[in-house]
């Protein structure tokens, strides 16, 4: 289960290329509940996990109880639920061990759900600053009209129908795919921008990384900034948590962590502002937009959605150039990723 995302987060890993940790090592620890270990700590949960195993996934439940008086606006009272195997039939439920002697301990091994299985499920708030600072772009001097080239690509990073290695993109392959396409046929030029669908969070700093490569290397030989968002989902009666990227392939075999999945959006380095949007969508799924700014250019704002269907048109020098995906429920899952739209403004 992922925590609550708010606007304006920036999700990207900051380690870069030569302070990133070595291949195999994680970023971040997945709490495992233990239950090969012997009581009193039978299921035991420990921030050990590097992959989503499935003592690292959790069933939540959420529960008709009022939040504590003082808890965050959208808070909800929620149990979570383990599974030694798979095929278990019912969860031990996380219990917090409140006695005298127990320290708190947190264990998968209730049966049923008591006031020791109850947990607060609160939203995060903005960690880079006042949510009131993302709701408009940062103001930028006029420049003179010019062209952009827009590329997007639904790169079908999730869906196991899908032609990459075990119907799931890993990030070489990712990476080997979008630069074969990075010129325009057309007329060889490289994107100005690009908007990613169906990506993985994990990938977002490998494709910058990747961009920023010199041209005879296979990069655009130019800084970037490339920005992910979730999309999100509601269970029932639940908040909006983020969907995970699936950690096992068509062929049941454990993947990496490849983080949410969502949309991202690759925009010249000089961005220093980008917002995310829910859009009308079905209750269960809501699709997500993620907007950012070319400010070295004429004033562009560029906005990014789920899926294809390219809307564009030049700009004037006093007016902002518009370009983006529009969100349409048209998933092409049985194909692999199919070749990226190319638009010119």
């Amino acid at each position: 289960m992922n925590d609550v995302e708010e606007p304006g987060r920036d999700l990207r890993p900051r380690n870069p290329p030569e302070a990133r940790l070595p291949y195999g090592q994680p970023h971040r620890l997945f709490a495992s509940s233990e239950f090969s270990d012997a009581d009193p700590r039978t299921g035991m949960l420990r921030a050990r996990g590097a992959r989503l195993g499935q003592w690292r996934q959790f069933y939540p439940e959420y529960l008709s109880d009022a939040p504590p008086s003082g808890s965050p606006q959208g808070s909800v009272v929620v149990a979570l639920g383990a599974k030694e195997a798979e095929t278990d039939t019912a969860v031990k439920y996380v219990s917090a061990d409140l006695s005298a002697s127990g320290d708190g301990l947190l264990r998968s091994r209730a049966s049923k759900i008591g006031s020791w299985e109850k947990f607060v499920l609160e939203p995060i708030a903005n960690e880079e600053g006042a949510a009131d600072e993302w709701e408009v772009p940062p103001a930028v001097a006029a420049a003179p009209a010019d062209k952009v080239d827009v590329m997007t690509w639904n790169v079908c990073a999730n869906a196991k129908q899908c032609t990459w290695s075990g119907g799931l993109a890993g990030y070489e392959e990712l990476t080997d795919g979008i630069q074969a396409r990075l010129r325009n046929a057309g007329n060889n030029e490289m994107p100005d921008v690009i908007f990613f669908q169906e990506f993985c969070e994990k990938h977002a700093k490998r494709v910058e990384w990747m961009l920023e490569k010199p041209v005879l290397e296979g990069g655009t030989g130019r800084g970037w900034d490339v920005r992910f968002a979730p999309i999100r989902q509601q269970g029932d009666s639940g908040p909006l948590v983020q969907k995970q990227c699936s950690v096992t392939d068509k062929n049941g075999r454990p993947v990496a962590d490849r983080g949410a999945y969502g949309v991202a959006i690759a925009v010249p380095d000089t961005n220093t502002w980008y917002k995310r949007y829910d859009l009308p969508s079905p209750s269960y799924e809501k699709r997500t937009a993620v907007c950012a700014v070319m400010p070295a250019q004429a004033p562009r704002r560029l906005l990014g959605a789920p899926q294809l269907g390219l809307q564009g048109r030049r700009s004037r020098r006093d007016e902002p150039h518009q370009a983006g995906t529009e969100a349409r429920r048209d998933h092409q899952d049985v194909r692999g990723p199919g070749l990226p739209g190319r638009l010119r403004g």
